[in-house]
């Protein structure tokens, strides 16, 4: 009985180590890379620039609706931000805590009934901070996945657009060829666009946003041109 009894010690031990009082199991760990702005519940009015701060995000597990934590350090590393709330996946993603994890994905954080929105780019410990309208617009628990992707600009549409952009800038619009398009993890897109016959200088890079606005127009050597496969 004792070597049941001693596994069972180490268990409780285990899960025990893993348990915070008023928060849960701790779930996972994460640095917020924050590129334009702060966290919103620490800095609702963007007052700082977030340059040479530093943020966690932990998840927690348990009974509680208080499943997530938020610390910012300053740029001296002292701890100013400590604080736990909410969360939720955003509706917009097909996981919703079951199934397959597609990236880009989004969490919802709710503390001190401040509201952000995190993005998860791809598979690692990193998050970021996200502003796109549509995401913020449809944020709340049980809006619709199918009225925040109707109006969601599809790839035919964007080439289409990219298309537009060309014939209003070039000359030579009859003789261009278009890669597809890429869509880029805030929900953006990139064409790239190629003179034929090939021409020194003749690569043109379009950049579109979710709603179907041309953003920027780069002429060769604006940009450095993606090789062809």
């Amino acid at each position: 009985m004792r070597i049941p009894l001693l596994l069972a010690s180490w268990s409780l031990l285990f899960l025990t180590g893993c348990y915070y009082p008023g928060r849960g199991f701790h779930e996972s760990s994460f640095d917020l890379k924050m590129e334009k702005r702060l966290p919103k519940p620490f800095d609702p009015d963007e007052k700082f620039d977030p340059k040479g701060y530093t943020a966690k995000i932990e998840f927690y597990s348990g009974n509680s609706q208080i499943n997530v934590r938020l610390v910012v350090f300053d740029p001296n590393r002292k701890k100013i931000f400590d604080e736990m709330g909410t969360s939720w996946w955003h509706p917009s993603g097909s996981y919703q805590g079951r199934g397959h994890l597609e990236y880009p994905s989004h969490t919802v954080i709710l503390i001190n009934g401040i509201k952000d929105i995190l993005e998860h780019r791809e598979s690692g410990s990193t998050l970021y901070l996200t502003d796109d309208e549509k995401l913020w617009k449809y944020s709340q628990k049980g809006d619709s996945r199918s009225e925040i992707n109707k109006n969601e600009t599809n790839e035919a549409e964007v080439l289409a657009i990219a298309k537009e952009a060309v014939n209003k800038n070039e000359k030579w619009s009859d003789r261009a060829e278009f890669d597809m398009p890429k869509r880029q993890p805030d929900g953006s897109w990139k064409v790239l666009v190629w003179r034929r016959p090939a021409t020194p200088g003749g690569q043109r890079l379009i950049t579109i946003d979710s709603q179907g606005r041309v953003t920027k127009y780069f002429s060769a050597g604006e940009y450095l041109p993606e090789s062809r496969r």
